[in-house]
């Protein structure tokens, strides 16, 4: 019978001491990661990580799983792995993202951390954080004007708004009035002309 209480090997070499002073203390500049930016492209949510100017050294990423807009503060992150190399200024942290913790939902919130590394030593932690938008217009689209639902209402007089204005007569440079031919003739008639020919009225 095995007795477990005697060291039993685990098939790895034993460790060797370090016999080397520790390496020295690495002083990290400012992190080149920037700020979180989640878009939506035909294959579902992108997580992009701005990244403004050179990466000296590994930058460990931690996230989140998707949580309710409203949230100011984070929970536990996990580590998700090292930062992908960027490209014109971006670096694509969906995959390490999805393969952990799935796709975001539209509208939820999503947070990141990121910590510089060199040596063994890390340095302080830089936290952004970005909400899903639900549409791929969502941020560029610009809101609509209200439609007025005031009933359109008709400024004039009564007989004005029942079509009973009366017809302008056209003026005549000469001072005349120019009549219809329906009232010329019941002009004529009335005084007494019964000819053929048409009357002037001055």
């Amino acid at each position: 019978m095995m007795d477990l209480r005697q060291p039993q090997p685990s098939g790895r070499p034993p460790a060797q001491p370090c016999n080397g002073p520790p390496p020295a203390r690495e002083t990290f500049g400012v992190s080149p990661v920037g700020q979180l930016s989640i878009v939506i492209r035909l294959q579902g949510p992108r997580l992009l990580l701005a990244v403004t100017g050179p990466v000296a050294e590994d930058i460990m990423v931690f996230g989140q799983a998707p949580c309710s807009a409203g949230r100011n503060k984070r929970r536990n992150v996990a580590y998700l792995g090292l930062l992908p190399p960027p490209t014109d200024g971006v670096s694509d942290i969906t995959d390490i993202y999805i393969a952990r913790y799935g796709a975001p939902k539209p509208g939820t919130k999503v947070f990141i951390v990121t910590r510089q590394q060199q040596n063994g030593w890390e340095g302080p932690l830089k936290e952004t954080s970005d909400i899903v938008p639900r549409t791929p217009e969502a941020r560029q689209a610009a809101p609509k004007p209200a439609l007025s639902l005031q009933p359109l209402m008709h400024t004039g007089c009564t007989r004005d708004a029942q079509g009973t204005t009366e017809t302008p007569v056209p003026y005549c440079p000469d001072g005349s009035e120019t009549r219809e031919p329906g009232e010329n003739a019941a002009k004529s008639a009335l005084d007494g002309g019964g000819g053929g020919g048409g009357v002037e009225v001055k």
